[in-house]
């Protein structure tokens, strides 16, 4: 069925009907705005003057004209959708009246979970948030979401180094990132300590996520000072990571000390704070005296490699890639990690995609995992050996919490039949929902 929302699309909305989901509308809307006297100027509506005085050609040309900016304005908002972003295009449509930020907030505020399903889990790769309403997000509620359902820290890290977010991303090809990792370089047992960067919108992001995207590619304001809802989302997800890690000491290396006020009563323990603007020398000498002063005697864990990958996998896919670990170790090549099992590899990370890419051996170890009753991307099928997509009338159901863009494995019974990537929330990936395609396969068991 098509939804078709009719005298409502001007050039100044067309992109808010698109992120509604409205797949028909009209120009009534804007014919009438030209009638009483405006015009659009780069999809804004202005003052146009009096009408009746004009010629019927003149007047023609203005109808033309409105018709026009109207077309620009969906072909805009539909490019937008193609790169993955038409919240965007949503965003500036609602910033160019009250009715359109009405618009978006009541979509925001009354639909969160609906949006949130639908929600694209990749991006492009500078992800741009420039307004207020951005942080409204779905992928920033979905990111927060997640750190508090499937984040826990790796097992041994005992020293928590909150840092502060940067421009460059990931964080640890950034000036400030590189500064502080030479200064604390080569201190034995370092692999104890947990590094998480506190940011907006974001909230915190562990090192180990800051390659997952969207951490990978958000580009913010830099204001030198938080909203209120800023400072009240890293606070509720540092008190969140705080619980479950296991931390002896924790260090502050941030110059926001709005947000340093109660981080002494969230962590329940003294908290070392160095904080300014412009981290000299003699505070990131500081910093290394106190942090090998912490780790005295301790000894690196050779496993924190493997184990920080897989707590980046778990975020990604659920806790059904724990079973990923077993055994497991990890190997770089070139612009890819992967994660190699006694059976091969398992899963890779591409530097700059954002995600891991499941292979046919790492989805045989999901699937069981699946069968044990854990959370993991498994989408099942009819009887029948994919090759380049499954469409909808083959598959029979689908995990929930698979999000469009997920890597999913796709599965028939207890056999993995191919891996590939979702184009729909795992509650539509069924027959009789939609018509079309499903999954996207990028490795097929040969039938």
């Amino acid at each position: 069925e098509l939804l078709y929302s009719p005298h409502t699309a001007t050039p100044e909305n067309a992109a808010l009907h698109l992120y509604t989901g409205v797949d028909l509308m009209d120009n009534l809307a804007t014919v009438r705005e030209v009638l009483e006297g405006y015009l659009y100027r780069g999809g804004r509506r202005v003052e146009g003057g009096e009408v009746l005085r004009l010629e019927e050609d003149e007047l023609s040309g203005r109808l033309e004209e409105g018709t026009g900016e109207l077309k620009r304005s969906l072909e805009g908002a539909y490019q937008e959708a193609l790169r993955g972003d038409l919240r965007l295009a949503a965003e500036v449509d609602s910033a160019k009246s009250v009715e359109g930020s009405l618009w978006l907030r009541d979509l925001d505020e009354g639909f969160p979970e609906e949006f949130e399903r639908r929600a694209p889990a990749g991006g492009p790769r500078r992800w741009e948030l420039p307004l207020r309403e951005s942080l409204r997000r779905p992928q920033v509620r979905r990111w927060a979401q997640r750190i508090k359902e499937r984040y826990r820290p790796p097992k041994g890290k005992e020293i928590l180094l909150l840092l502060p977010c940067s421009a460059t991303k990931p964080y640890s090809f950034s000036p400030t990132h590189r500064l502080i990792r030479s200064a604390l370089g080569g201190i034995a047992g370092y692999s104890r300590v947990h590094e998480v960067i506190l940011t907006s919108p974001l909230g915190v992001v562990p090192r180990e996520l800051e390659e997952l995207w969207p951490a990978s590619s958000y580009e913010v304001p830099v204001r030198g000072r938080w909203f209120q809802e800023e400072v009240e989302l890293i606070r509720e997800l540092l008190g969140d990571l705080l619980k479950k890690g296991r931390y002896e000491r924790v260090f502050w290396l941030l110059p926001a000390k709005e947000l340093y006020d109660d981080i002494e009563d969230l962590a329940e323990m003294e908290v070392i704070f160095w904080g300014e603007w412009n981290l000299s020398r003699d505070i990131l000498k500081r910093a290394r005296e106190v942090v090998e002063e912490a780790l005295a005697d301790r000894e690196e864990i050779g496993e924190m490699v493997v184990r920080e990958e897989i707590t980046s996998l778990v975020f990604q896919m659920g806790e059904g890639a724990r079973a990923l670990g077993d055994g497991s170790r990890t190997a770089r090549r070139r612009d890819r990690r992967e994660l190699l099992g006694k059976e091969g590899a398992l899963a890779r990370f591409l530097e700059g995609r954002g995600k891991h890419y499941l292979t046919l051996k790492g989805g045989m170890r999901l699937l069981q995992a699946h069968l044990n009753g854990l959370q993991a991307p498994v989408v099942e099928i009819d009887d029948f050996h994919p090759k380049g997509k499954v469409f909808l009338q083959g598959i029979e159901r689908a995990e929930e919490s698979i999000r469009p863009g997920d890597e999913v494995v796709v599965v028939h019974g207890d056999e993995v039949r191919a891996v590939g990537e979702a184009r729909l929330p795992g509650e539509e990936l069924k027959r009789g929902v939609y018509r079309g395609m499903g999954v996207k396969v990028r490795e097929a068991l040969k039938g």
